[in-house]
């Protein structure tokens, strides 16, 4: 079962398609469409989420698009429902010997108390709240927890009050202005995935459609994360932060183990000009004759490629341009269309293309660089377009197995401190009979 303060809050910094200014990369680029996916999913953590996202993106481009992860520590951070055992085919764990558990008739009405915690003050958790928070695992599950699961979800919310009583009684307290600080942290999170910066309905409708919550209920969440977040810090921050860097020869064993993967495809980058169209035939048509205006404008003339494209970015001009960034060869068609990379493949550096049509509008390129295949040393760029080396990529991923597996450590023994031996607070099953 996951603890309930054991997660890390991911800062994700995606470079390929993060500098892109047009339609054909903000709603439906390769980033967005699987983090759009990933946060309609059911139960996992943030970190899970942007993990998940980062492993299809990586995937999809052949590697071309690696978001790099940086990790800082906060509080519980699921989005929606947290998760339970989804093979309840399978034996259920007995409950840890030190949770005290009173066995009790089922209860009579929804306003008992089917846990209590004391710290500081005496506080339940009535019946309606731990129904509540089942029922909507249960929608966004579709099926119906067992006993044991029950149980589950019932001592991650009891984890999560002994832990913001602990911060209380050791006076720690989270500011507003820190809570505007995350969020805006996490509106960042969401610009640099779609190029752009986000409004504030975008930002709501995302976080409404991973959490169920308005921006009120949000913004509490926010600071009992980030409250449990300053505690787990306060106890444990010098077990956490005394991470010891990875060595040049451990970077060096790793990249002999795995030099396999560090394999750069033939790749491109390329200029785009986009010319959007709606669902209609009247729309494709107009975009139609808009794209093969301009394709007449430009012929093959490098320098007037450059003059249409500024003047797509130019508010109203009808149609986008700007740097798209890198395509491997071997990239998922799906993403740009077979017949674009085709094209993109069969020019020279400064060529300008005819006319292409894709799904989301019509397209004219000129290749600005050409990447031959390469198999990368330690110090090549890992990832174009970024100053970061497969050395430095390493060295990251190895401190971000050491980080997880001390904040791990760190919280297990936080969890033991604050339950200490079922004193602080106390579970009656009867609620778990309904």
């Amino acid at each position: 079962m996951r603890k309930l303060f054991t997660i890390l809050f991911i800062l994700l910094i995606t470079n390929t398609f993060a500098q892109q200014k047009f339609a054909l990369v903000s709603k439906n680029c390769l980033f967005t469409s699987h983090l759009l996916t990933q946060l309609r999913t059911p139960g996992i953590s943030v970190r899970d989420i942007f993990d998940r996202t980062g492993a299809v993106v990586s995937q999809a481009s052949n590697r071309q698009q690696i978001p790099a992860i940086y990790s800082q520590y906060f509080g519980n951070a699921y989005l929606g429902s947290p998760p339970v055992a989804n093979t309840p085919e399978q034996p259920a764990p007995t409950p840890a010997a030190n949770i005290p558990v009173q066995h009790s008739p089922s209860p009579s009405n929804d306003r008992e108390s089917v846990a209590a915690i004391y710290i500081i003050r005496n506080e339940t958790i009535n019946v309606t709240q731990l129904r509540t928070e089942v029922m909507r695992i249960e929608k966004s599950q579709g099926r119906s927890l067992n006993q044991q699961e029950r149980l589950q979800v019932l001592n991650i919310m009891v984890n999560g009050r002994l832990a913001l009583q602990a911060a209380e009684r050791d006076g720690i307290t989270v500011s507003d202005n820190e809570v505007n600080q995350e969020i805006n942290r996490i509106k960042q999170q969401f610009a640099q995935s779609i190029g752009r910066q986000p409004t504030d309905a975008e930002v709501t409708y995302l976080i409404r459609e991973g959490t169920g919550l308005d921006m009120s209920e949000y913004r509490n969440q926010v600071r009992q994360q980030l409250t449990i977040h300053k505690y787990l810090m306060h106890k444990k921050g010098s077990s956490i932060n005394n991470i010891r860097t990875p060595t040049n020869q451990e970077i060096l064993n790793t990249y002999n183990q795995t030099k396999s993967q560090f394999k750069r495809p033939d790749t491109v980058r390329a200029s785009v000009i986009h010319v959007p169209y709606g669902t209609d035939t009247a729309s494709k048509n107009r975009a139609r004759e808009t794209a093969n205006r301009l394709a007449r404008e430009i012929g093959s003339s490098s320098s007037k490629f450059d003059e249409v494209a500024l003047r797509g970015q130019v508010p109203n001009s009808g149609y986008q341009a700007g740097d798209s960034g890198y395509f491997p060869k071997n990239m998922d068609a799906n993403i740009v269309g077979q017949e674009f990379i085709n094209i993109a493949f069969s020019l020279r550096q400064g060529e300008v293309s005819r006319v292409i049509e894709g799904r989301l509008g019509f397209q004219i390129i000129k290749i600005t660089e050409i990447y031959p295949q390469k198999n990368l040393g330690l110090d090549d760029i890992f990832q174009l377009g970024t100053r970061i080396t497969v050395r430095d990529y390493i060295s990251q991923s190895i401190l971000n197995e050491r980080q997880i597996a001390a904040l791990k450590t760190a919280t297990e023994e936080l969890e033991a401190e604050l339950r200490a031996g079922g004193r602080t607070f106390q579970i009656n099953d009867r609620n778990l009979n309904w």
